[in-house]
């Protein structure tokens, strides 16, 4: 079975429109920026993303506090004057609780892309081992 597609045509590589450096470059200077998912795969390109068109600061969030500090490194090396806030959150309400608590210490939210994601396709090795 195919996969559902949303879109005639699907890009794989940075086009001018939604490049960070190109025509989005200097649209978020100076915001902040939350990006949920930002340890790997998507949450981490939009967060490295929002870094280099000019994010004041980047609030993210991940299960993994190890992975997001990575994410942070590349960060610090694509924009320096980024400045990441880290709040490892799971799915219960307390983590999410306590990271917005301490974001809202530092400023408001101007943005908040969600990176997270799970996949549950049928034929999906996660969907195939929960119905066995």
């Amino acid at each position: 079975m195919p996969a559902l597609q949303a879109t005639e045509k699907c890009h794989h590589d940075l086009y001018d429109a939604v490049d960070p450096e190109k025509a989005l470059s200097g649209t978020v200077r100076g915001l902040n920026v939350l990006v949920s998912g930002a340890s790997r795969g998507a949450g981490k390109a939009i967060a490295l993303a929002f870094s280099v068109a000019g994010a004041a600061n980047l609030f993210l969030t991940a299960r993994s506090e190890d992975a997001l500090q990575e994410t942070v490194k590349e960060i610090a090396a694509a924009n320096p004057s980024c400045k990441c806030f880290c709040y490892p959150v799971d799915l219960g309400r307390a983590s999410v609780d306590e990271a917005f608590e301490k974001i809202s210490k530092v400023g408001p939210l101007n943005e908040t892309p969600l990176g997270s994601g799970w996949q549950n396709c049928p034929g999906s090795p996660a969907r195939r081992q929960r119905h066995m």
